[in-house]
């Protein structure tokens, strides 16, 4: 990023990195869910704790019935708890249904 920055007289932060990456990682994912029947996918990226982000989001922009689905990595609850997981916290912190893939 170093040399681009010299050559191109453009700053590049991490955050830029990081929203680069989550707009590929968003766009991947509404493809999938689109080619899976999803009627409708939303995109959103913020910045901050996961956990804490997710349960905001959900409270400020979800209506009763819906439900929050998120990805883990299998470490499973007691792991998850002493590791505190993502998913694990949004789970026992939320009043949303909340479903866990692998």
């Amino acid at each position: 990023m170093d040399d681009y920055e010299r050559v191109e007289h453009f700053k590049i932060t991490e955050r830029d990195v990081l929203a680069a990456q989550a707009h590929w990682i968003t766009d991947e994912a509404e493809k999938r869910l689109r080619g899976a029947g999803a009627k409708s996918v939303e995109k959103v990226i913020v910045f901050g704790h996961p956990a804490a982000e997710i349960i905001r989001y959900a409270k400020d922009h979800l209506s009763p019935g819906d439900a929050i689905v998120m990805g883990r990595r299998g470490m499973g609850d007691f792991s998850g708890l002493l590791l505190g997981s993502t998913s694990h916290r949004v789970a026992h912190l939320t009043d949303f249904v909340v479903i866990t893939a692998e």
